[in-house]
Parts: structure tokens; sequence; C-alpha cells
């Protein structure tokens, strides 16, 4: 979210400039935004499509010089994509998955991940969202002879792209996410453009959110309670030891070898404390916490791909980490883990690894991998 607000907020302040400058100036904020994300792609691009229609329509130059001025924003993109991809080819030998880009924003539209998957509240918070985007219409319509009426749908357009997130994960809660954005498009336009009903509608809905909120007086209960209860500095942090992993660890009894652990659970939490007690020797001992595997690291990746792109990503991964050998630690039986490691092991098959050694102990299993 932060380009296209970055956007929308640079939009305002060089109004006045002459067109082309404006052009120029916000030609690089919203090529970082496009490549931010998929999502920040998204939202940047709706920011400023009214204001490249604008630049078309008002700018006195001639209309073939507008129709070159205005490719050079997708031929900006195009350039940069051009330039990775001979940078992928002469570094990596290949072009780069352009896929990956957009692949997990994907999953959140078509209702794959598990919290995408809630039921949407028609009768929710939504329909303040969409209350919000029909007031800042009215006021495009009360101004729509102003010059810079196109900042209004810039903030109309903006606001509708990333209320996408609501849309994709529909929890009531959300909306939290997006209202902030709302009331800086809505002060942004208050600012700059007269609005007759204003007083009548926004008014007392600022003074609503005023009294229910900060003139409330248990707020200052509230600030206190949070100032004081904050771990700032992390003094009291305590990584839970468990004590099957405890015991299949001791019975590895090897610190050479890179070791992955698992705990139970959808969230696929990895174990924490960087050391263990072995009972045999009677002291505590470092763990190998060498990453070979990206459990730590990508939790999305085992979260909602298929089964095919785990394994390709799993495969790149060790291909460019390759260890001669590492153990893997998880429950025995876990629902959750079940087709993630199928993906594990597929992957680790498909790049000669193969199952050196196997047991189990308590509820965990211990499986050592080695290179062929």
């Amino acid at each position: 979210f932060f380009w296209f607000t970055t956007i929308l907020i640079i939009l305002f302040k060089i109004k006045h400039l002459q067109l082309t400058r404006q052009f120029w100036i916000i030609l690089p904020l919203w090529i970082i935004g496009f490549f931010w994300s998929p999502e920040s792609a998204f939202y940047s691009t709706a920011a400023i499509i009214p204001f490249i229609i604008n630049y078309f329509v008002k700018s006195n130059l001639t209309f073939f010089t507008k129709i070159i001025l205005c490719s050079i924003y997708p031929l900006a993109i195009l350039l940069i994509v051009t330039f990775i991809s001979f940078y992928y080819l002469l570094r990596l030998g290949h072009l780069p998955d352009f896929y990956s880009f957009v692949e997990y924003a994907t999953l959140w539209v078509s209702g794959i991940t598990d919290t995408s998957q809630e039921p949407f509240n028609l009768n929710g918070p939504i329909l303040l969202l969409s209350f919000l985007l029909s007031i800042i219409l009215k006021i495009y319509k009360d101004n729509i002879k102003n010059d810079h009426s196109y900042l209004i749908l810039s903030v109309f357009f903006s606001l509708g792209a990333s209320s996408s997130y609501f849309v994709a994960q529909s929890i009531d809660v959300n909306l939290n996410t997006q209202l902030v954005y709302f009331i800086l498009g809505l002060i942004l336009i208050l600012n700059s453009f007269e609005w007759k009903n204003y007083k009548a509608i926004i008014n007392p809905l600022l003074i609503i959110i005023i009294l229910s909120t900060f003139m409330n007086p248990n707020i200052i209960n509230h600030f206190y309670g949070t100032l004081t209860n904050q771990d700032y500095l992390l003094k009291n942090v305590y990584f839970e030891k468990i004590d099957e992993i405890e015991n299949i660890l001791t019975e590895i009894d090897d610190n050479n070898i890179p070791v992955t652990i698992v705990q139970s659970g959808r969230h696929f939490l990895s174990y924490s404390p960087k050391k263990y007690y072995n009972s045999r020797l009677n002291k505590n001992l470092e763990i190998n916490s060498n990453i070979w595997l990206p459990y730590k690291v990508a939790f999305p990746l085992y979260k909602s791909l298929s089964n095919e792109r785990r394994v390709i990503y799993l495969r790149r991964w060790l291909e460019k980490r390759p260890f001669n050998q590492g153990w893997f630690i998880s429950p025995k039986k876990d629902i959750w883990l079940h087709e993630a490691e199928k993906s594990l092991i597929k992957s680790l098959h498909d790049e000669q690894y193969i199952l050196y050694d196997k047991f189990e102990k308590d509820t965990f299993k211990a499986m050592l991998f080695i290179k062929m």
C-alpha cells in the first residue's frame, strides 16, 4: 500500500506544476511501485490512469507526441523486464520465472488460501467502504469542471483497487487495513476541492469517531497499558523447549549435519531454540541450524501452492544451496504437513538425494537425506 499512497500524495502536491514535469516526476514512483509486488502494481497503476488520461487530453502537445510520451510508461516496464531477463541469462543461464511474480497474489484472488475462503459478509464493513467510495464520486460530480478533478478519480480508482484486499480476505476485521487509506484519500480530496455536503456528512462521522475513541476517558488507561505491557527490548522472550525434540536430537548426536525441525500445526513453525539438552552427555549442545531446507524462511511456499509448484521452488532452492546431507525432523502424524512433506521428498528425490536413515521416537520422526 505504500507506493500507491505515496503516488497519490505526490500527485496532489505537484498538481500546479507543468503537466510534462508532473509526467516525469510520477514515472519513477510508478515503476518502483509496479515492481514492488503484483498488488502494488495493481494499486499504483489504478492511481495513475486518470493522471495519464488527463495528461493526454489536456496537454498542448501534438497527438503523435502524446502517444509517444504516454507509451513511455509501459515501455519503461518492458525495458526493465528485458534488462532483468538478460541479467538472468548471463548470470544464471535461464530466464526469470515471471509467473512467480504474480503467483501468490493469484492464489488469494482465486480463493485457494485458507484465509481467503472465509464467507464474504455482504452486510458487513464492505458497506462502509462502498459508502465512502460513493462520497468520493459525489465530490467528483460537484467538481467535474475543476482542472484538477482527475485527482479525485485517482483516489477513487486506487482505493477501489486496494479494496480487492478486503474482498480476497473477507474477514470483517480486515476493514482496519483499508479504512486508514480511505481517510487519507478523503483528507487529500477535501483539502483541495469544495463539497457542499461536507459539514452535513463528514463532520458528524469525525465527531462520532473522536468521541468514541480518543475522547473516551478510558483512552488514558489504554495508552498506559499499551506502553507498559510491551517487551520492547525482548528481554522476556522465552523459547519453549520440547522434550520429544530434545530426545530425538540426542539420538542423532551429530552437530556436523544440518538439522531442519518442523513442529506440529498448520503454521509450519520451526524449532526456535539454538541449543538442546543431550541426556547422554548430560550437557547442552548447539543445534546445527544451517538452513538446508527452506522451512524456516518460506512458510507461504508450503501453505498454498500446488504440489507441482512447490516441487519447482524446492528444487531451485536445493540447486542453489546443495548440502551433502541433512536431517529433517517432523511430527509422525500431522495432517497439515502431509502434502508438504510429499512435495519435499519428491524434490529431494529429483535432486538425487536418497533417504539414508530414518527412525522415530515419541511423537517425532527423523529422516537423514544424503546427496548421491
